[in-house]
């Protein structure tokens, strides 16, 4: 259990250096990417979750 722990520490820690590194050199890349980029993928993710659990629902009752 704290084999997996320490790896998901030092993963995210990785990723904090990468995304550092990121925004230091490419800050209207970066800025882009934070408030623009991430909420769209938000908002596609939860679209199609959404469709691929209401569309069975809706072809089983008849109003699809």
């Amino acid at each position: 259990m704290t084999a997996i722990l320490r790896a998901f520490r030092e993963a995210e820690e990785r990723f904090d250096r990468r995304a550092e590194y990121f925004a230091s050199h490419h800050p209207v890349m970066a800025f882009w990417t934070m408030f623009v980029g991430i909420p769209l993928f938000i908002l596609m993710t939860v679209s199609a979750s959404t469709l691929v659990l209401t569309l069975p629902f809706a072809m089983v009752f008849g109003w699809y």
